[in-house]
């Protein structure tokens, strides 16, 4: 009885260090791969920080090209301003605002160039500067997209 209780007592002492070592292996891997998350996440907000300081550079850049272009450039017409948005897929009923939305977009007035939304200011015209407003927005969120994409790429892959 002696001799079965030593065996006994080494199997659970090997069973007790082997889940031990597996319990340290998972938490050293948990802390590997939280500290990789941490530094992907970090690469992301700088990303997301850089696209911003960028967006804030077209900005000002758009003011001044948007003044010269308003002399030569009287304005887009609503037919226009609508197969633009359905070609980005915002056309009414198919896109954000759904049924009854501003087929031309926010219906903000036309050249007043803030963040465009979901599509070009609805009004008889567009100016040059609702449409750099727009692209400014589009590809900033094609651009963050972008981000997003290649960090979570980089989260799932080994």
């Amino acid at each position: 009885i002696a001799d079965m209780a030593r065996e006994v007592s080494e199997k659970e002492k090997a069973r007790a260090e082997a889940v031990a070592a597996a319990e340290r292996a998972a938490r050293e891997r948990l802390e590997k791969e939280s500290a990789r998350v941490a530094s992907l996440s970090a690469e992301l907000s700088d990303a997301r920080k850089k696209l911003a300081k960028e967006r804030q550079t077209f900005d000002a850049r758009l003011q001044k090209v948007a003044l010269a272009a308003r002399r030569h450039c009287s304005g887009l017409s609503l037919e226009w301003v609508r197969l633009y948005n359905e070609a980005l897929g915002l056309a009414a009923g198919a896109g954000p605002g759904g049924e009854g939305a501003d087929p031309a977009g926010t219906a903000q007035n036309a050249g007043q160039a803030g963040t465009a939304g979901t599509g070009l200011r609805g009004d008889t015209l567009a100016s040059p500067e609702d449409v750099l407003a727009h692209i400014r927005d589009y590809g900033g969120y094609c651009r963050g997209l972008e981000s997003q994409l290649a960090t979570l790429a980089r989260v799932v892959s080994p």
